[in-house]
């Protein structure tokens, strides 16, 4: 039987990487992305691989764009990996920026996933993986909003998995640290816009720079990719999975560190 897995944000960064390396390991892959900009993006990085994909083009955001987008294609997999930072103080991003990153990084993976389903469960078979971030451990200034929806997928991510235990279904969490992809060019255009409206430039001005050097110090996204391939090819695969710079220190710090301490060094850095 083929396999045929969904992976959303497949235009660059960590879906690009994981839906070129699944279909070189004979999955069917059909890369999700938002605009046709990054559809040749995907196409061009499989022909370079020599692999095929299907893509899809849609805003997640839009739930219109959503309804039944997926249920008619059988899939065996969904990589819900589709997400931005939205960079900013929480009481300086709107609202309205708000509700559509919250489309975007939580109310549709969970659609997506509503669609895929029920042939999932009419065969008995199936993975979902959900791609969160080490920072549903705990979060720091100007990423509050990526910080509650990652940590809001994380929570789904779970009662998911025991909701569907025996129904041949597995549901995995991917928690990666820190790597080299354009989401963090994104977030600092985000951040250089907001700190035209903010009252702190000087913390803006420091998380720019912060984010700016810390890029050489990231891991390479392919190392996420080949973690996705192994919970989908794996024979028990494991409920949660972190991987990368970062991952296992925030949550052994959530664990250990007094608030009080974490706040006053996190406030420090970022010159609050």
């Amino acid at each position: 039987m083929h396999r045929r897995v969904l992976v959303t944000g497949a235009g660059s960064g960590f879906g690009l990487a994981t839906a070129c390396l699944l279909a070189s390991l004979r999955f069917d892959v059909i890369g999700l992305v938002p605009d046709e900009s990054e559809r040749e993006a995907l196409l061009t990085a499989a022909a370079e691989r020599q692999v095929s994909v299907e893509t899809i083009v849609a805003d997640l955001s839009d739930p219109k764009q959503r309804a039944g987008l997926v249920s008619e294609l059988k899939l065996w997999g969904v990589v819900n990996n589709a997400g931005y930072i939205g960079a900013g103080q929480v009481r300086e991003v709107s609202l309205d920026d708000a509700r559509r990153q919250m489309e975007t990084m939580v109310l549709a993976p969970v659609d997506l996933v509503h669609q895929a389903l029920p042939w999932m469960l009419e065969h008995r078979q199936g993975r979902i993986v959900n791609v969160t971030s080490s920072a549903v451990h705990s979060s720091t200034p100007l990423t509050g909003w990526y910080s509650a929806c990652k940590a809001a997928l994380r929570q789904l991510n779970d009662s998911l998995r025991v909701e569907l235990v025996g129904c041949g279904v597995d549901v995995i969490d991917i928690e990666p640290g820190g790597y080299r992809t354009g989401i963090w060019e994104r977030a600092i255009g985000e951040l250089k816009d907001r700190r035209t409206v903010t009252s702190r430039i000087d913390v803006y001005d420091r998380a720019i720079c912060r984010v700016g050097s810390a890029q050489s110090r990231m891991g390479d996204p392919a190392e996420v990719a080949f973690a996705v391939a192994d919970v989908l090819t794996a024979g028990r695969p494991p409920r949660h999975k972190r991987i990368g710079p970062g991952a296992d220190f925030l949550r052994l710090a959530d664990r250990v560190v007094p608030d009080r301490v974490w706040d006053k060094a996190v406030a420090a850095v970022s010159g609050l």
